[in-house]
């Protein structure tokens, strides 16, 4: 006998039924179908016959939503759409639902971690409501490649409190709390020093200057870096080129230098050393934090910490958590996605299988694996924006065992339209050959029922409904052989899940999923732009 699948439905005023148990008893969902992937469950969907012209409290759009299976919950989300036809006791409603990471989608985040373009900065005084008593009355230049460049005019009078200056504003939701600058001064006069202002208003005179990192004199012809701390978080940031002497002419070479790199970051956390260490993970865990996701769990047990210090991450305007958390993710090609007990995860994908199948399982693999060149390559050349606007590349070369034995290099062009450094792109590039260097990419699909599954760790066998939680995690085929080394078992990864409550079986689909990082990247694309 089939176990028997339980539906939960939470209505508006918080009360969980099961339904055909709690409502209309013995009226019991009928053609339920589940399904789940990479990001958590998917879809759900079920028909109830029921008269679609009665509010039903426990199928109301948005109700949240649940199945359990052989005492474990293995489906949740909310209900999305309840179509209905007839009338009285040939009444149907069809009753669709979506899993939860749908909920990353609801609402838009206004954020940034740390900015380094320097294209957006423009002269002080360009900013409409700049008070005309603020004396930036030398114009800073911009180049061609973005990078601002202050100083005075030459064969002027210099009068005490003149200015060049350049400015950025964040935007009404964003602030900054520590700059790390980087200048190349190409001539230094006494009595000019540099100051980083943050500001809550366009100006910067002494009446409204709310907070300022220690002037700082340069050198001529040197390269120097400073770094500091403002004491509350501020909207606008401006640089001064300021001069504090007691007034005189410049000559012909009067006092400039080039901003080569500017770092604004939101949080003194994700800076050390003058640079960068933010983290995905802290990215994730801060969305996860940040308001926009109240229906998930605050729990941080399942998002992994990465390694990698992002150099940039400043998403352009509002975007959905979804979209940020999957932008960041085209520097690691994690799991994410949210489970049916509403958690959100951020995993490492799994190096060793987590469930077997072999000849006990009744069902033959249909193998669609391509057996060809087509997605395999060793080498990649990432083509990006560098913070200062200008075009340019990074190449990455892999080991892959078939293109090596035939002697063949494969080059793959990844249009990446975004602002990246050297760093982020090269990590870009690994990761996406890391996917597209593998041997003999395993692709296809296999039906598991009952006693068709087992665990690797403890040899139990896996009820089907549990692999709704599966994709993602690998599956070792024991009854296969492998193409690269001759070895018996061959693994693959579960990308897609569906499951059949009536029959108890798992129709499981694998893929080494290569699409899934460029899905990532072009998210990245999205959020962060080209400049």
């Amino acid at each position: 006998m089939a176990e028997p699948a339980t539906i939960r439905a939470r209505n508006t005023s918080g009360e969980w039924t099961s339904i055909g148990i709690d409502r209309e008893t013995g009226i019991v969902p009928e053609s339920l179908t589940m399904a789940a992937d990479k990001g958590g469950p998917s879809t759900l969907g079920f028909t109830l016959k029921r008269d679609p012209r009665t509010l039903w409290d426990d199928l109301q759009s948005g109700n949240q939503i649940e199945v359990e299976v052989n005492g474990s919950v293995v489906w949740g989300g909310r209900i999305n759409l309840t179509p209905g036809s007839g009338r009285g006791a040939s009444g149907l409603i069809q009753v669709a639902a979506q899993g939860w990471r749908a909920h990353l989608d609801d609402d838009q985040v206004d954020k940034y971690w740390v900015r380094t373009r320097l294209s957006d900065w423009r002269d002080a005084r360009s900013f409409l409501t700049f008070p005309v008593n603020n004396r930036a009355k030398d114009s800073p230049t911009v180049s061609s490649n973005g990078l601002p460049t202050l100083g005075f005019a030459g064969n002027t009078t210099a009068t005490t409190g003149d200015a060049s200056a350049v400015a950025l504003d964040l935007g009404p939701n964003r602030k900054w709390k520590r700059v790390v600058i980087e200048t190349v001064a190409e001539t230094v006069q006494a009595d000019t020093v540099l100051y980083v202002l943050g500001t809550d208003a366009e100006g910067w005179a002494d009446a409204t200057r709310l907070d300022a990192i220690s002037a700082q004199a340069l050198t001529s012809g040197a390269t120097q870096v400073f770094s500091g701390t403002i004491s509350t978080s501020r909207r606008y940031a401006h640089i001064l080129w300021y001069y504090n002497g007691a007034g005189g002419p410049w000559g012909v070479s009067p006092p400039s230098f080039r901003v080569k790199t500017l770092r604004l970051f939101d949080q003194t956390r994700d800076e050390s050393g003058n640079a960068s260490i933010l983290k995905a993970s802290d990215v994730v865990k801060d969305v996860l934090s940040s308001g926009a996701l109240p229906l998930l769990s605050s729990s941080t047990d399942l998002i992994d910490t990465t390694a990698f210090n992002i150099p940039e991450f400043a998403p352009d305007g509002y975007k959905t958590p979804n979209e940020i958390m999957s932008a960041v993710n085209a520097f690691h090609d994690y799991r994410l996605g949210v489970t049916a007990e509403a958690r959100l995860f951020f995993r490492a994908n799994p190096t060793e299988p987590l469930y077997v199948a072999g000849e006990w399982s009744g069902d033959a693999f249909s193998d669609a694996s391509l057996g060809n060149l087509d997605a395999l390559y060793n080498r990649v050349i990432v083509e990006y924006t560098a913070a200062d606007g200008t075009p340019a590349v990074s190449v990455r070369t892999a080991t892959s065992g078939i293109l090596t034995r035939q002697g063949l290099i494969r080059t793959k062009r990844l249009p990446v339209n975004a602002v990246l450094t050297s760093a982020a792109a090269n990590q870009i590039g690994d990761v996406w050959l890391a996917k597209h260097n593998a041997n003999a990419p395993l692709s296809g699909a296999i039906t598991l029922g009952v006693g068709a599954v087992r665990s690797t760790v403890t040899g139990a066998e896996i009820h089907p409904a549990l692999l709704l939680a599966a994709p993602g995690e690998r599956l070792l085929l024991s009854d296969r052989t492998d193409p690269e080394t001759g070895g018996v078992g061959r693994v693959g990864t579960i990308v897609t899940c569906t499951y059949d409550p009536i029959v108890e079986t798992a129709q499981v689909q694998l893929d080494n999923d290569t699409a899934s990082l460029e899905g990532w990247i072009s998210r990245l694309q999205v959020v962060q732009g080209a400049g």
